[in-house]
């Protein structure tokens, strides 16, 4: 299963008039309701919890390659709450990237570049690749 989009300059953490935000997964690309898809479908077999935030979270492990070079498996935090649509239909799903990538994303802009998504099925185990070519 694989899932992907063109970095925007704050998906890249790259500074922006507004506030940092964390990476949010959108309807581009999305084979389904984009609002439901990747907590049901894609993130489905991470261990959900409900917070004091009125959303859920989950850690996943991923193997984070980013221009060809291996930054090793990483946890980072997934949230999801659908009552973010209700702000002009917002996406629903968002990755806060560890420190270790958050770092290397801030230093070396990223904006325009192909971040893909990628979950096995057999392992459930998933891969985050940023990469010049559109997949």
């Amino acid at each position: 299963m694989r899932w992907y989009k063109k970095l925007s300059r704050s998906d890249a953490q790259q500074k922006t008039k507004g506030n940092p935000m964390p990476f949010r997964f959108t309807y581009e690309n999305c084979p389904g309701n984009f609002v439901t898809w990747f907590r049901e479908e894609f993130f489905n077999n991470l261990d959900w919890k409900d917070t004091p935030q009125q959303e859920e979270e989950a850690y996943i492990t991923i193997s984070v390659t980013i221009q060809g070079e291996d930054l090793g498996q990483r946890v980072m935090r997934l949230t999801h709450a659908e009552q973010r649509r209700i702000n002009h239909n917002a996406p629903t799903t968002h990755l806060s990237f560890d420190e270790v990538t958050k770092r290397y994303l801030q230093d070396n802009n990223m904006t325009g570049r192909w971040i893909i998504f990628s979950k096995d099925d057999l392992t459930g185990s998933f891969k985050l690749v940023i990469q010049d070519v559109k997949p």
